[in-house]
């Protein structure tokens, strides 16, 4: 048996790629990693244009995974907020969309 003496609101794990260079049509696979106890139950994923921001939604509430395609150059940066049974992460996590040639002027 594990015991816990502490308990977490999800915070991002640290060292966790933030920049993905995608080109028009193209998608990926982002995975929104926490650290909480307890573990998340529900995920929550927005998208933000510089004009525009939508909200995302799954069928499965717990998605830590979200599947972006690009389309028609819509840049701009996915974040996810976990909750857990503490509450919602204070600071979302942010992944920025961004063209390729700009992901390899910039490493």
């Amino acid at each position: 048996m594990t015991l816990k003496y502490f308990t977490d609101l999800p915070e991002c794990k640290p060292d966790q790629d933030i920049n993905y260079g995608l080109e028009e049509n193209e998608s990926i696979l982002i995975n929104c990693q926490v650290d909480a106890y307890p573990p998340p139950f529900l995920f929550h994923w927005s998208f933000n244009e510089s004009y525009n921001s939508t909200s995302l939604s799954f069928n499965n509430k717990l998605k830590n995974v979200a599947k972006y395609e690009l389309k028609a150059y819509n840049y701009g940066i996915l974040s996810c907020q976990a909750e857990n049974s503490v509450g919602l992460q204070t600071q979302p996590c942010y992944y920025h969309i961004i063209p390729p040639s700009i992901l390899t002027y910039c490493s």
